[in-house]
């Protein structure tokens, strides 16, 4: 089979005799020797596709049960180690566009941190994503705006001078931290 190969690449791959005598270079002659060459590239990869897969089938029919069972357990531990990764970088976009959506809005963003803890606050069963699977960042923004609606003591005060101690109390000015637990302990 070969060699009837090699006899019909060869008598495919000769230039043709008209275009070489009316003028070699002529644009019509150059396109034509691009669209022979590449349905002979196309027809060789097309062979050479059928011929692994024989190759391979041949393989597996020389293959013991042994090496056959060998062979497929090495498959779906590659298989089972991409998922993992994959699962894991998931979860830590999914973490990263949390703390995204959360920043300036609840008072810790680095609760949700860890993706487990942020998916369960969220009350998410499966870790959500768009059809191309990409994490959903409006289901994402949406749950968190629904968290802070039902735990209000999450969200980040808003008042008095912007980020800080207690109900919005700039850390570091007379009534930082410290005051206010002494002032709520009654011993200020």
């Amino acid at each position: 089979m070969a060699e009837e190969t090699t006899t019909e690449e060869t008598t495919e791959e000769a230039p043709n005799e008209e275009t070489t005598e009316q003028g070699k270079g002529s644009k019509e002659a150059v396109l034509a020797d691009l669209a022979r060459e590449r349905k002979n590239r196309q027809a060789a990869e097309s062979r050479l596709a059928e011929l692994e897969a024989e190759l391979q089938k041949n393989r597996e029919d020389a293959m013991s049960e042994q090496e056959k069972a060998l062979e497929k357990a090495k498959r779906e531990a590659a298989e089972a180690a991409k998922a993992e990764v994959t699962a894991a970088a998931t979860r830590r976009l999914f973490a990263a566009e949390v703390r995204i959506a959360a920043a300036g809005k609840v008072i810790d963003p680095d609760l949700f941190a860890d993706a487990e803890v942020a998916q369960r606050l969220l009350g998410f069963d499966e870790i959500p994503t768009t059809d191309d699977g990409d994490i959903d960042s409006k289901a994402v923004e949406k749950a968190v705006s629904e968290l802070l609606t039902k735990k209000p003591h999450l969200a980040a005060r808003r008042g008095g001078g912007g980020a800080g101690g207690p109900q919005g109390t700039p850390v570091g000015s007379a009534s930082d931290v410290n005051s206010w637990l002494r002032r709520q302990a009654g011993r200020a």
